[in-house]
């Protein structure tokens, strides 16, 4: 069953291929759908500030000096925020936005719409993919795997820190020339989701060892 899933739901060359729908291209979004958002993190019972690190994953203009950016939070799960300034470029200013950086973030939750925040600091910088074709291939296909199937208002510290040691990986040199290890950094990452979610069998049987390898070494196989 899970070889099955393995292989049919996350698919052999889109990698993020959701059960319901293929998602939508990466520069492609619409603010119109967020606006209807009903998570916790909008609940007008949370007035307090929020801190959390965010993972940046997708980004989009929104107008000459401002971002719209998606990303996943192990504490929230899937969040939006729209960032003022955003694409703001100067000598004593750059944007800290970026695709594949992790920010710690203080944020206020409402009531409806796009989230803003009110404090953003770098902690982990994953950039230097972009300058690797394969690997930054491989780190979008992720992104969009993390933004397809990561609701909101769902923790998922496991995946999480399974999607920040992939880009780690993925700024390695040798690592992310090879396409074998392209394959399992992908596949190690579906796994990770795949368990945090309760999907795979369980682990606590005497072969658990043995059975985990034989699922990565079938993913592996199946092109993931």
């Amino acid at each position: 069953m899970v070889l099955w899933f393995l292989k049919n739901k996350v698919g052999k060359n889109g990698f993020a291929i959701n059960v319901k729908e293929k998602y939508k291209a990466l520069e492609t979004i619409q603010v119109e759908q967020f606006k209807k958002n009903n998570s916790s993190v909008h609940s007008p019972v949370m007035n307090t500030p929020l801190t959390t690190r965010f993972l940046v994953l997708r980004k989009t203009a929104y107008s000459e000096t401002s971002l719209i950016v998606a990303g996943l939070s192990p504490d929230h799960g899937q969040l939006h925020f729209l960032v003022r300034g955003g694409r703001r470029i100067g000598k004593k200013q750059s944007p800290v936005a970026d695709l594949f950086r992790i920010l710690d973030i203080t944020f206020r939750p409402r009531h409806s719409g796009l989230l803003t925040w009110s404090s953003a600091e770098l902690d982990d910088d994953f950039t230097a993919i972009a300058a690797n074709y394969p690997a930054f291939d491989t780190a979008c296909k992720i992104a969009k795997f993390a933004l397809t199937n990561c609701p909101e208002n769902d923790p998922q510290p496991r995946f999480f820190h399974a999607v920040a040691t992939a880009l780690a990986r993925l700024c390695e040199p040798r690592k992310s020339s090879e396409n074998c290890e392209l394959r399992k950094i992908q596949t190690d990452v579906a796994v990770a989701y795949l368990a945090e979610n309760g999907l795979l069998p369980d682990t606590r049987t005497v072969d658990s060892l043995d059975q985990a390898n034989r699922i990565l070494r079938d993913a592996e196989c199946a092109g993931m």
